[in-house]
């Protein structure tokens, strides 16, 4: 996963097979518990920045170079 486009396309994916039991929910949980501590070290990053009056620079927050989903 590169980016947060990739990681939200991997967790739609994660909650269609989780819907249709082709993943064990266990898994799923693990990885989503993952996703999420990503997400919160991205937001921890971003009030740091802003409580700084920094412009923010994250790679991972930043466009994927294929085409993002609208």
């Amino acid at each position: 996963m590169r980016d947060i486009v990739t990681l939200r396309d991997e967790l739609a994916t994660m909650y269609e097979n989780v819907k249709s039991n082709k993943v064990d929910p266990d898994q799923a949980k693990m990885l989503t518990n993952v996703a999420g501590k990503i997400i919160g070290s991205l937001r921890v990053e971003l009030e740091y920045a802003a409580l700084n009056g920094e412009e923010p620079d994250i790679d991972f927050l930043k466009k994927s170079k294929k085409k993002a989903r609208k």
